[in-house]
């Protein structure tokens, strides 16, 4: 965990928590897909394996260890307090932003089916858990848990888990899912409170998923495989988060006649990742920095010059070469910058 204290010169906590368990981690609905996604099935297979104990049975055999009363005698000591700041072995729990709505799903199911304790906070966590791992909605949800309560009206948590994934499988040919539905990483948002244009490119950027922005750019139509699998090569293969792609994206599509490329994009990706390129702010200062290197170069060549700056200032984003600080948006740019809004709420 990270907290910080904004002052003179500013301040950092950081709180270091244990690795979870192998066990743990590998039940955990979210990490182990995650794994798997990554690494592919070898080498899971071979992760798995290398933390795989031996079943053996202790049929045959007799416990002959030594107690504890053995090896060491009871003294007598005076009272002392005891330290109550001693290290101790903690985990931190990931959380799961809430976006399931439980209350539409209870009604949608007879109340003779379910048990009053069929929606414990341990089933809703892990439905939750689900939906956002398989970026389900309610309407899915609603299908899935009736196929999975029981005869005692409980939720089977193992058919839970198998539906949900089969579910989403069979809506994606097969594959498991990706990390395009994730948004910026809060440690590497700019704090708020600017109102500034460049402010709210920024936000809108950080607060938005690479397949919302895809989506949006499609006019609300379903990307093309083809385009989301280049989306998730950037988060897992190059390891660019989330914000950094959505400028990427954009970057791209102005300069490159709304095509994604894939040579193209992984030939950029490839110089951010280099860089070091991880906020928003970031991207987009490279990609203003690039563009203006590029324009020199264009000007010299004095035949093309007004065609390629033509075509420039129609194609670029729209915080290329602007002083965006005090700047209002137009008319046109507030319609664009509402549209990538909406897909958030």
């Amino acid at each position: 965990k990270t907290y910080y204290k904004r002052e003179n010169i500013h301040e950092y906590l950081y709180l270091l928590y244990s690795p979870k368990t192998a066990t743990d981690f590998f039940h955990h609905p979210i990490l182990n897909i995650v794994l798997y996604r990554n690494l592919g099935k070898i080498e899971y297979d071979k992760i798995v394996s290398y933390f795989q104990v031996p079943k053996i049975s202790l049929k045959d055999y007799t416990d002959i260890t030594t107690s504890f009363e053995d090896v060491f005698s009871s003294v007598s000591m005076d009272g002392s307090d005891f330290p109550d700041d001693i290290m101790e072995r903690s985990e931190n729990s990931i959380h799961i932003p809430e976006k399931v709505d439980f209350d539409f799903i209870i009604s949608s199911i007879p109340e003779k089916m379910l048990h009053e304790k069929c929606f414990s906070s341990e089933i809703k966590e892990l439905i939750n858990t689900l939906a956002y791992i398989y970026n389900l909605s309610d309407l899915d949800l609603q299908n899935i848990i009736r196929g999975c309560i029981t005869e005692k009206g409980l939720i089977d948590k193992a058919l839970l888990r198998k539906s949900a994934r089969d579910y989403y499988q069979f809506e994606n040919n097969g594959n498991l899912p990706t990390l395009i539905y994730n948004k910026q990483p809060d440690y590497l948002k700019k704090p708020e409170g600017d109102s500034s244009k460049w402010a709210k490119l920024v936000y809108t950027f950080e607060n938005i998923t690479p397949y919302q922005f895809l989506k949006a750019k499609y006019k609300g139509g379903e990307p093309t495989s083809r385009d989301k699998q280049l989306i998730e090569s950037l988060l897992v293969e190059q390891k660019l988060p989330p914000g950094v792609v959505n400028v990427l994206i954009a970057y791209v599509l102005k300069i490159n006649h709304e095509q994604l490329k894939k040579s193209y994009v992984e030939t950029i990706a490839g110089q951010w990742k280099r860089l070091n390129i991880e906020t928003v702010e970031d991207a987009m200062k490279i990609t203003e920095k690039e563009h203006k290197k590029m324009k020199k170069l264009l000007e010299k060549n004095v035949v093309e010059k007004n065609k390629v700056r033509a075509k420039s200032t129609e194609k670029l984003p729209v915080w290329f070469d602007k002083n965006l600080t005090n700047e209002e948006l137009s008319l046109e740019e507030s319609i664009q910058m509402n549209e990538i809004l909406e897909e958030l709420v």
